[in-house]
């Protein structure tokens, strides 16, 4: 699954949902700090988070 909010792409894989959003959470405050620095320098910019992984998050920028 993948979803969009305003430039900000998200992508879930298979597993427990609650799990990717507990991931999600602890990292989310600096992802939305980054990204709104970005949307200021390069507007065009994205960012995404990537959750489908066990144990990770990882957080693209400029895509």
């Amino acid at each position: 699954m993948v979803a969009y909010y305003s430039g900000l792409r998200l992508r879930f894989g298979d597993g427990d949902f609650g799990d990717k959003v507990d991931r999600y959470r602890q990292v989310s405050d600096r992802v939305r700090d980054r990204w709104v620095v970005q949307a200021k320098t390069v507007p065009a910019g994205r960012v995404e988070v990537d959750l489908r992984f066990q144990d990770k998050v990882i957080v693209r920028e400029g895509r």
